[in-house]
């Protein structure tokens, strides 16, 4: 993994954690965060947290 997709991969990984603590706390709903994270993931194009994703 070069250093660029190192950067999408941590700028993905923090849009994520960001979205889920506004899920927690009601701020937004499971359909905003369902549609909030595929766009991340049509951005980003994260290889190493799409991965980790389907493990768990």
């Amino acid at each position: 993994m070069n250093k660029a997709e190192l950067k999408r991969e941590a700028r993905y990984i923090g849009a994520i954690e960001m979205a889920k603590t506004l899920l927690e706390n009601g701020t937004i709903t499971e359909d905003d965060y369902e549609r909030f994270a595929e766009t991340m993931k049509e951005k980003y194009r994260p290889q190493a947290a799409r991965l980790f994703a389907e493990i768990t």
